[in-house]
């Protein structure tokens, strides 16, 4: 599913227009909560080929701003599940309230895994500092991979603004460290990605009047 704000056209890459105020959150509902299939390697690399040649696309056609690229984290070969789609929901809407001055939106849900960009008129260095706060500091920002890029395609990673790297879902290490060790089986990152994602619904639950 690819979404794109009203008044777009769409074949193909769709193509933007400048200036536009975003209209609000989207949501997932029930009848979406079904899983993709597994995909294979070869699939997940296309995907990545296809997410850098969409992101060049959007920065082409929006010159001057900074391009915000939204996944899930969700290790293994199927993709798309209920706790990514919860994940991405929470990660949008958390996108949607910061202050990035966003001015275009558009989500694909995929079965290599759920897609979220965002054009932003505010320097790119200040809008990776809004996306890191989110990534650090909501209850399932360790989930969710929000990467931001400036008009010439170059992405603005944490260090070059002096944030830490981030942590590993299980023991807390440097996550590069782990990933490239293998020091987590599958299962167990899957098992603690479904733990964080119960415990958030539980506390939104929890808290809703």
């Amino acid at each position: 599913m690819t979404e794109v704000l009203p008044g777009h056209a769409q074949a193909g890459l769709p193509s933007y227009t400048n200036h536009l105020s975003y209209p609000g959150n989207i949501s997932i509902k029930q009848t979406d909560m079904e899983t993709s299939s597994e995909i294979t390697l070869t699939e997940l690399l296309e995907s990545r080929d296809k997410r850098r040649d969409f992101q060049l696309r959007m920065l082409a056609d929006n010159p001057g701003q900074a391009l915000v690229v939204g996944t899930v984290i969700l290790p293994g070969n199927i993709k798309r599940t209920a706790d990514s789609l919860i994940i991405a929901d929470a990660m949008t809407k958390a996108i949607e309230k910061s202050a990035a001055l966003l001015t275009l939106r558009l989500v694909r849900d995929l079965p290599t895994g759920f897609e979220a960009y965002y054009t932003s008129s505010l320097a790119p260095e200040q809008v990776k500092t809004l996306m890191a706060v989110i990534e650090d500091n909501h209850p399932l920002g360790r989930l969710m991979d929000i990467d931001v890029f400036k008009s010439d395609g170059s992405q603005v990673s944490r260090c070059s603004q002096g944030q830490a790297p981030r942590k590993c879902l299980l023991c807390g290490e440097d996550a590069r460290v782990c990933m490239r060790a293998f020091t987590h089986t599958q299962n167990e990152l899957l098992s603690e990605i479904h733990r964080r994602v119960t415990q958030w619904l539980c506390n939104e639950l929890s808290s809703t009047p």
